[in-house]
């Protein structure tokens, strides 16, 4: 019931990477919070990239290691975006070995990308203080939510 939200938070903070395998569903409010404490989730579902597409481009700010895929451990290049990356296999020593050989200007670009989209993946508080950590003049999640939906964008890539 929340009591343990500060040693998450903390935890996501000093960490470079923060796995999120799907529960009951492949949306999993962790990817979020992982954002928002600037750590690079490393996605465990071929389908949570699409999650939210009017909010992010997981692309740029995540890491996919389809753990569904049994035909072992490889990269997916993406031919438009390099930043891409992508493995499969059901392996937790790959795994890590995958994300240690990620090279740090990798690291880098994808943290900087997180710092441009976190603002659109949370909510706005009531207060100032309940903001304290978003930019005054930032959508939000709603706001993007609301904007695609006006537009008519569709929901899926």
């Amino acid at each position: 019931m929340g009591t343990n939200m500060e040693r998450v938070y903390l935890a996501y903070r000093r960490s470079v990477f923060c796995l999120q395998p799907p529960g009951d569903s492949i949306a999993r409010a962790a990817i979020v919070d992982a954002l928002a404490a600037g750590c690079i989730p490393v996605l465990l579902h071929p389908r949570q990239p699409s999650l939210w597409p009017w909010h992010w481009s997981a692309d740029e700010v995540s890491v996919l290691f389809d753990w569904t895929d049994r035909r072992g451990v490889r990269l997916y290049p993406s031919p438009s975006r390099r930043s891409r990356l992508s493995f499969s296999g059901p392996n937790a020593s790959a795994l890590f070995a995958q994300l240690e050989a990620i090279p740090p200007a990798v690291i880098q670009e994808k943290q900087r990308a997180i710092a441009r989209v976190v603002d659109g993946m949370t909510y706005r508080g009531e207060t100032v203080g309940q903001s304290a950590c978003r930019r005054p003049e930032s959508r939000d999640a709603f706001d993007l939510f609301l904007r695609g939906a006006l537009e008519g964008r569709p929901v899926h890539r």
